[in-house]
């Protein structure tokens, strides 16, 4: 059984595999981690392996989209080195490339391969803001944090924190246990909250 298997829609499996062989890469499926979905760690030398980590708690086609936008900054890589920019031309025409051929693959349904084709749209540094992948991620009777009342209690990345307001794309909230103050993007799901009335 591959390794992926699971983790991504089937679809997709050997195209990833393509790229990984491609771009000489090391893939690695990690714990999750509170402030990444994903990470691409270049070498010291151009010929050594690029490592790229995703987290593994992922909906499969978050972790396709999230393994794809880290394998577009290893072709980057490979083709400029250090002189592109992290979220540059070069990164997003690669990663575009990437997203439409995806869009391409056998078996990907209508949904799915509207989603690729408009995150290939001038792509942007995180995910986590369009909407049209996270309604498709969405799970059932996941709510998004920018949408549960100020001063809720909710339950995210093993914590409790509490919703204090809306910054227009992140939410500021504050950890349980500590009272430390974090910025959240409010995209994010929360499965569990209780409103302070």
């Amino acid at each position: 059984m591959h390794p992926l298997f699971g983790y991504v829609p089937d679809y997709s499996i050997l195209y990833i595999d393509q790229l990984v062989k491609s771009f000489d890469v090391h893939f690695k499926v990690v714990s999750p981690r509170k402030t990444k979905l994903g990470d691409c760690r270049y070498p010291i030398g151009t010929k050594e392996k690029i490592t790229i980590t995703i987290n593994k708690d992922l909906h499969p086609f978050q972790f396709l989209v999230t393994s794809l936008h880290e394998l577009a900054h290893a072709k980057t890589f490979r083709e400029f080195g250090m002189k592109a920019s992290a979220h540059g031309k070069e990164w997003k025409n690669n990663f575009s490339k990437i997203l439409l051929d995806a869009s391409s693959l056998d078996n990907v349904n209508d949904e799915e391969i509207s989603v690729l084709r408009s995150l290939s749209n001038n792509p942007k540094a995180t995910s986590y803001g369009h909407d049209s992948l996270q309604m498709l991620v969405k799970k059932e009777n996941d709510i998004l944090l920018k949408d549960i009342p100020d001063d809720s209690l909710f339950y995210f990345n093993k914590s409790v924190f509490r919703k204090i307001k809306l910054l227009r794309t992140y939410v500021l909230c504050s950890n349980g246990q500590n009272n430390k103050r974090y910025k959240i993007h409010g995209a994010v799901h929360i499965t569990r909250y209780r409103a302070n009335n």
